[in-house]
């Protein structure tokens, strides 16, 4: 009973969140997506960041990311989540007027759906479709980072995901380094 109250409560949120207090973004992007990492795509030679997100690594510095079982590629993992979740799916992203580090927009992403079938742990859809990033999130592909605006919503349910051990956190795996941590050590490489 508990969960479906916290269902229908992120719910809740998630709507009021994109219709009251959404960054006003200066930039969309809309089209199928080619996937370069758990958390950044393509569209239109544009790359982009997934914001609030950071996804366990597929490749960095010819490295890859492995969960602490010490046995799994779970950056490939989150990467081939990826794919499956957008499929040849057409997305919409709204993105934020700078870009970051590695010249990568920081966008919010939808995947259109127009009817949803999704039945996941938390439920994540707006009037822009299926939250891409939140998707990421609540089937534990993902850890939480504050990279850009209105990151609240993903940082709460990040909490629960990891409390409930959901995807690459369950016992399975023995879940995943935080990824910034992962790359710090990858520096000297």
């Amino acid at each position: 009973m508990k969960l479906s109250f916290f269902k229908i409560s992120c719910y809740i949120i998630a709507i009021l969140l994109s219709i009251n207090s959404c960054p006003s973004y200066a930039k969309n992007f809309l089209g199928v997506p080619e996937i370069m990492d758990g958390d950044t795509i393509k569209i239109n030679n544009e790359k982009i960041r997934l914001q609030c997100i950071d996804t366990p690594e597929s490749k960095y510095k010819g490295k890859s990311q492995y969960c602490l079982d010490n046995e799994t590629n779970c950056g490939q993992l989150a990467k081939d989540y990826l794919i499956s979740l957008i499929g040849s799916s057409l997305v919409n992203c709204e993105c934020e007027d700078k870009k970051d580090f590695y010249n990568r927009y920081l966008c919010k992403c939808f995947k259109e759906d127009r009817h949803p079938k999704y039945n996941g742990n938390f439920v994540y859809t707006t009037t822009g479709g299926i939250s891409i990033n939140l998707l990421l999130i609540d089937q534990g592909y993902s850890w939480f980072y504050k990279n850009g605006k209105k990151c609240i919503l993903e940082e709460d349910v990040f909490k629960e995901v990891k409390k409930h051990k959901i995807g690459l956190f369950s016992d399975e795996f023995g879940g995943f380094k935080e990824p910034k941590l992962w790359r710090k050590t990858r520096s000297n490489d």
